[in-house]
Protein backbone atom coordinates (compact mmCIF):
# COMPACT_ATOMS: atom_id res chain seq x y z
CA UNK A 1 0.00 0.00 0.00
CA UNK A 2 1.55 3.18 -0.79
CA UNK A 3 0.58 6.54 0.92
CA UNK A 4 1.28 9.94 -0.65
CA UNK A 5 1.09 13.11 1.42
CA UNK A 6 2.52 16.38 1.38
CA UNK A 7 5.79 16.47 3.74
CA UNK A 8 4.03 18.50 6.72
CA UNK A 9 1.10 16.27 6.69
CA UNK A 10 3.28 13.06 7.45
CA UNK A 11 4.92 14.19 10.28
CA UNK A 12 1.72 15.40 11.76
CA UNK A 13 0.03 11.97 11.27
CA UNK A 14 3.28 10.36 11.63
CA UNK A 15 1.89 8.80 15.55
CA UNK A 16 -0.99 7.27 13.14
CA UNK A 17 1.28 5.99 10.25
CA UNK A 18 3.42 4.33 12.58
CA UNK A 19 1.35 1.28 13.72
CA UNK A 20 1.20 0.66 9.71
CA UNK A 21 5.07 1.61 8.12
CA UNK A 22 5.24 -2.27 7.77
CA UNK A 23 2.85 -3.02 5.65
CA UNK A 24 2.42 0.80 4.03
CA UNK A 25 5.11 3.10 1.73
CA UNK A 26 5.02 6.67 2.80
CA UNK A 27 5.58 8.79 0.10
CA UNK A 28 5.91 12.83 0.04
CA UNK A 29 4.44 14.34 -2.54
CA UNK A 30 1.32 15.72 -4.23
CA UNK A 31 -1.64 15.15 -6.33
CA UNK A 32 -0.07 17.90 -8.28
CA UNK A 33 2.67 16.00 -9.46
CA UNK A 34 1.81 14.35 -12.66
CA UNK A 35 4.89 11.96 -13.35
CA UNK A 36 4.75 10.73 -9.71
CA UNK A 37 0.66 10.07 -9.57
CA UNK A 38 1.25 8.10 -13.04
CA UNK A 39 3.73 6.26 -11.71
CA UNK A 40 1.71 5.26 -8.58
CA UNK A 41 -1.53 4.39 -10.64
CA UNK A 42 1.06 2.17 -12.83
CA UNK A 43 2.14 -0.35 -9.59
CA UNK A 44 -2.23 -0.69 -8.09
CA UNK A 45 -5.43 -1.61 -8.96
CA UNK A 46 -7.10 0.63 -6.58
CA UNK A 47 -6.76 4.07 -6.12
CA UNK A 48 -7.97 5.72 -3.26
CA UNK A 49 -8.52 9.41 -3.65
CA UNK A 50 -8.58 11.19 0.04
CA UNK A 51 -6.49 14.53 -0.68
CA UNK A 52 -8.51 17.75 -0.08
CA UNK A 53 -8.61 21.02 1.37
CA UNK A 54 -10.71 20.60 4.85
CA UNK A 55 -12.12 23.03 7.10
CA UNK A 56 -15.09 24.81 6.67
CA UNK A 57 -13.86 28.32 7.92
CA UNK A 58 -10.33 27.64 6.12
CA UNK A 59 -12.01 26.50 2.54
CA UNK A 60 -14.47 29.43 2.88
CA UNK A 61 -11.16 31.93 3.31
CA UNK A 62 -9.56 30.53 0.51
CA UNK A 63 -11.92 29.75 -1.79
CA UNK A 64 -9.68 29.35 -5.10
CA UNK A 65 -6.86 27.02 -3.04
CA UNK A 66 -9.75 25.06 -2.07
CA UNK A 67 -11.26 25.18 -5.87
CA UNK A 68 -7.65 23.96 -6.89
CA UNK A 69 -6.51 21.30 -4.49
CA UNK A 70 -9.94 19.83 -4.25
CA UNK A 71 -11.36 19.80 -8.12
CA UNK A 72 -8.35 20.02 -10.22
CA UNK A 73 -6.24 17.91 -7.92
CA UNK A 74 -9.09 15.34 -8.86
CA UNK A 75 -8.36 15.94 -12.62
CA UNK A 76 -4.73 15.28 -11.96
CA UNK A 77 -5.46 11.84 -10.58
CA UNK A 78 -8.19 11.20 -12.91
CA UNK A 79 -5.63 11.68 -16.02
CA UNK A 80 -2.48 9.43 -14.03
CA UNK A 81 -5.27 6.78 -13.88
CA UNK A 82 -6.66 6.80 -17.72
CA UNK A 83 -3.69 5.52 -19.03
CA UNK A 84 -3.71 2.86 -16.41
CA UNK A 85 -5.58 -0.58 -16.86
CA UNK A 86 -8.65 -1.54 -15.39
CA UNK A 87 -8.31 0.67 -12.29
CA UNK A 88 -10.92 1.38 -9.41
CA UNK A 89 -11.39 5.02 -7.97
CA UNK A 90 -12.50 5.01 -4.50
CA UNK A 91 -13.22 8.71 -4.21
CA UNK A 92 -13.99 10.49 -0.65
CA UNK A 93 -16.90 12.62 -0.89
CA UNK A 94 -18.65 14.57 1.40
CA UNK A 95 -22.19 14.70 3.27
CA UNK A 96 -22.36 18.67 2.66
CA UNK A 97 -22.81 18.23 -0.64
CA UNK A 98 -26.63 17.47 0.34
CA UNK A 99 -26.23 20.82 2.25
CA UNK A 100 -29.22 21.13 5.09
CA UNK A 101 -31.47 17.64 4.31
CA UNK A 102 -35.02 18.29 4.93
CA UNK A 103 -35.18 14.11 5.33
CA UNK A 104 -33.30 11.77 7.97
CA UNK A 105 -31.95 9.84 6.87
CA UNK A 106 -29.92 11.11 4.20
CA UNK A 107 -29.46 9.20 1.46
CA UNK A 108 -27.82 9.28 -1.78
CA UNK A 109 -31.14 10.16 -3.64
CA UNK A 110 -31.83 12.99 -1.96
CA UNK A 111 -31.42 16.08 -3.96
CA UNK A 112 -28.01 17.83 -3.53
CA UNK A 113 -28.02 21.42 -1.91
CA UNK A 114 -23.72 22.12 -1.40
CA UNK A 115 -24.26 25.84 0.27
CA UNK A 116 -20.12 25.78 0.95
CA UNK A 117 -17.05 26.11 -2.01
CA UNK A 118 -16.33 22.80 0.05
CA UNK A 119 -19.34 21.10 -0.87
CA UNK A 120 -18.76 22.43 -4.02
CA UNK A 121 -15.85 21.46 -4.72
CA UNK A 122 -16.87 17.69 -3.55
CA UNK A 123 -19.54 17.67 -6.10
CA UNK A 124 -17.67 19.11 -9.35
CA UNK A 125 -15.32 15.89 -8.07
CA UNK A 126 -17.89 13.65 -8.07
CA UNK A 127 -19.04 14.95 -11.70
CA UNK A 128 -15.91 14.58 -13.31
CA UNK A 129 -15.90 11.01 -12.13
CA UNK A 130 -18.37 10.38 -13.86
CA UNK A 131 -17.45 11.96 -16.91
CA UNK A 132 -14.21 10.53 -17.25
CA UNK A 133 -15.45 7.19 -17.05
CA UNK A 134 -18.15 7.57 -19.63
CA UNK A 135 -15.22 8.32 -21.60
CA UNK A 136 -12.88 5.74 -19.97
CA UNK A 137 -14.77 2.52 -19.83
CA UNK A 138 -11.80 0.75 -17.70
CA UNK A 139 -11.74 3.50 -15.48
CA UNK A 140 -14.23 2.17 -12.75
CA UNK A 141 -15.54 4.07 -9.54
CA UNK A 142 -17.10 4.31 -6.02
CA UNK A 143 -18.01 7.84 -4.35
CA UNK A 144 -18.57 7.52 -0.48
Amino acid sequence: VFCLDLPEQIKKNNVFLKPLKKKLIIIEGSIFERSLIKELCNKVDIVFHLAAMLGVQRTEENKLKCLDINIKGTEMVLEAMISSKNLHLIFASSSEVYGEPTTNPVTESIETKGKTVYAVSKLTGEEYIKGFSQIHKNLKYTSS
